[in-house]
């Protein structure tokens, strides 16, 4: 409501206003005030406002952009000039993510705390609705940009009036409707092209494209010329039906196992070779003799939008289901015996396509492709079954992450094709993205506060606490739910490298090598993938390398023979949050385990600090086991921004005592300045960081020739 009484104000403006709507701003720097001298570009704020409102709810992003951690995109929209957004690209864009469009005419920014050179004093402001296309909004050339620190610019106009013309929901699912909308504040013509024609001068009107459909709006008579704008509504045959198994739970799949009441199936966390997040679908039964296993999905439509895949773990098994029906299954089978997924039409019972791992004991997608699923009847139900009727070997078999290009139960039924988050688990004061499809539905809403949505759509939340979620889609004779949970995790490290460094063998006279199924960090019960592992000297055989000591499946291993003096490291690129590790057994030779252990994290892969160490660990025997979780710690010194968090001043001999983090061991330096604007005095160098996580110390600033003590301010650097 707040937004639309927004529009209707400027609206009623008498003359014409420069102004935009979009739901992307982007500023990109193209001059600093000395661009030769800085090694960066940095604001403390980057404000929008509609008349004299200011414009709330972004979240910012510097794509390509290299920002120290604590000085991120995020710190330009938090509110506060005390922090800051710094860029080494120096002309890296900070964007702007409203989330909707949102109606703006004018902005200003902030300058940072220190280093006047890194200000920008020109630059290129412009909207977008897709992130893709952009049109200028405004641009400045050597503004007059305020010298001082901490201090907001004029506010700045914008200088093009790029109008209002957008779609509120730019992707739909075919089928659905969606609303063009429209703002000129001075024509005598404007049109809309694609069969809508001529309009008046604002207005909105509903659309429903059968296909990506682009529109275009001319408007002609302003004193500004004629203009256009462009605007595509993307059309989605459906969005696929997503089934992780994250919530421990078969997520509607129901077990069909031959020769019932024999249970086939468990979802299974930790345990089980989880392919992404916590949690997997696994047999029950190994090496053992069993019935046919069966867990059947839940009943859908196909939409034509693309493959169907599924991640597998287990064994490959041998045959091929298409063209068998499910009652001619065996109830109990011989080996090797077929292995995978089967797509089962529901009314003739009759298996359409199936398919196998390639190989035993690892993940592997298996997919049936998008031309494959397009030369099926469209119109008929089908199910995807998981099936083991194989004994002996890797008799096993586990299921994730599967992609169902289609829409539950038949074309016309109401469904939820998906309801997830981007990250399940968040620190304190982060975000994540919250996405959603529904098929069929009259309205859809979400509780927490977002209240009523489009059937597609994402949103950026921030919960304080852990939160559940629930989505509500109401049809014509229907009403269903679905509920993603996100959880808030205390992050207890945040280092770039971690290793597992052992120390102690089950069995080190017998064992020729050290050995390990698995080495994961882990964060709020998430496995953290996207690191690079190796092993400094390593001596280890092909296919058992440091790779394979993180490649979420404890089926391969790492195995090295120098024993305890191996280590075991991993480099995500960047810092990032853990607050536990998780280990797993190898395949054989339980004298190979290593017991006693340490897990450090290193800032720079020199610097290394104890995060855990474990002394005789109850290690299982069993082979390919994850052991429990163990927690870590945050070492002292390590945690945290370096910050000042204590400082004291005696004006009866001008003795300054100041008290700051630090990491023992490490080298600090203190810098003195009068204005905040010319940091090149250095108090004291050299300054080793003291036993504990922090330093304090004093100093006479007699003789520094500051002019005024009570105007005196003061920082701490690493060196």
């Amino acid at each position: 409501m707040k937004f639309l009484c927004l529009v209707s104000f400027f609206l009623l403006l008498p003359f014409a206003v420069f102004a935009a709507n979009f739901q992307y701003y982007r500023f990109t720097p193209t001059e600093l005030r000395n661009t030769a001298g800085a090694n960066s570009v940095q604001l403390a704020e980057f404000e929008l406002y509609a008349s004299d409102s200011l414009v709330v709810g972004a979240t910012a992003s510097n794509t390509g952009g290299d920002s120290p951690s604590g000085e991120s995109p995020t710190q330009a929209v938090d509110g506060n000039l005390g922090t800051k957004w710094l860029d080494f690209t120096k002309f890296s864009s900070l964007t702007l993510d409203f989330g909707t469009p949102v109606f703006s005419d004018g902005y200003r920014f902030a300058t940072a705390n220190d280093a006047s050179e890194r200000d920008p004093v020109s630059w290129i402001l412009e909207g977008s609705n897709d992130n893709l296309n952009w049109d200028e909004i405004d641009t400045r050339s050597f503004a007059d940009i305020p010298n001082t620190r901490q201090t907001y610019t004029e506010k700045f106009d914008f200088s093009n009036d790029v109008f209002r013309f957008f779609a509120d929901a730019p992707l739909i699912v075919i089928g659905e409707s969606t609303t063009l909308n429209w703002d000129i504040t001075e024509a005598t013509n404007v049109s809309i092209d694609q069969g809508v024609g001529t309009v008046a001068l604002s207005g909105f009107i509903s659309i429903s494209p059968s296909q990506n459909t682009t529109y275009t709006l001319t408007a002609t008579g302003g004193a500004s010329g004629p203009i256009s704008a462009q605007v595509t509504v993307r059309v989605a045959n459906g969005v696929p039906l997503v089934y992780d198994f994250d919530d421990s739970t078969f997520q509607g799949w129901t077990d069909f196992t031959k020769g019932a009441p024999v249970d086939g199936w468990d979802p299974v966390s930790g345990y089980g070779d989880p392919h992404s997040g916590p949690s997997a679908i696994r047999s029950r039964y190994h090496d053992n003799s069993h019935p046919t296993l069966l867990l059947r999905s839940p009943e859908f439509t196909l939409n034509g939008s693309g493959a169907l895949t599924a991640w597998l773990d287990g064994g490959s098994g041998a045959g091929d289901l298409t063209g068998t029906s499910s009652t001619n299954l065996p109830t109990n089978p011989s080996e090797p015996g077929f292995q995978g997924i089967a797509l089962r039409n529901a009314a003739t019972d009759v298996y359409v396509l199936s398919g196998m791992k390639a190989s035993d004991n690892q993940w592997q997608q298996v997919s049936f492709t998008g031309s494959q699923m397009a030369e099926l009847d469209q119109s008929a139900t089908y199910t995807l079954d998981l099936i083991d009727q194989a004994q002996g070997g890797w008799g096993w078999l586990s299921l994730d992450t599967v992609s169902i290009p289609g829409n539950l139960g038949s074309s016309e039924q109401l469904s939820i094709g998906a309801f997830v988050a981007e990250q399940s688990a968040i620190a304190r004061g982060q975000s994540t993205e919250l996405s959603w499809t529904v098929i069929n539905a009259n309205s859809v809403f979400i509780d927490q506060g977002i209240g009523s949505v489009n059937s597609v759509g994402s949103i950026t939340i921030s919960p304080n606490a852990d939160t559940i979620y629930t989505l509500t889609a109401v049809g014509d004779t229907e009403t269903l739910t679905a509920s993603f949970k996100v959880r808030l995790a205390e992050p207890k490290a945040f280092f770039r490298f971690y290793r597992f460094v052992p120390t102690e063998l089950r069995d080190a006279f017998s064992a020729n090598s050290i050995q390990l199924g698995e080495f994961q960090l882990l964060f709020g019960g998430m496995r953290l993938d996207g690191a690079t592992a190796f092993s400094p000297e390593a001596n280890s055989p092909g296919g058992e390398g440091p790779t394979q000591g993180n490649d979420n499946s404890p089926s391969t291993k790492w195995l090295d023979f120098r024993k305890i003096d191996a280590t075991l490291v991993l480099d995500f690129g960047e810092n990032v949050q853990v607050d536990a590790y998780r280990l797993a057994t190898a395949n054989d030779a339980t004298g190979r385990d290593p017991v006693s252990w340490r897990v450090e994290g290193s800032f720079n892969g020199s610097e290394w600090f104890v995060l855990d160490e474990q002394i005789q660990a109850p290690v299982p025997e069993e082979r390919i086991t994850y052991l429990d979780d163990f927690a870590v710690a945050t070492p002292s010194g390590a945690g945290g921004q370096l910050e000042i968090t204590s400082i004291g001043f005696s004006r009866a001999n001008n003795v300054l005592t100041l008290t700051w983090n630090s990491i023992e061991g490490a080298t600090y330096k203190v810098k003195l300045a009068g204005d905040m604007t010319s940091w090149d005095a250095d108090l004291e160098t050299g300054i080793e960081g003291a036993a504990g996580s922090s330093t304090t110390r004093a100093f006479d600033l007699t003789g520094t020739g500051l002019e005024d003590l009570s105007k005196a301010f003061f920082r701490v650097e690493r060196q």
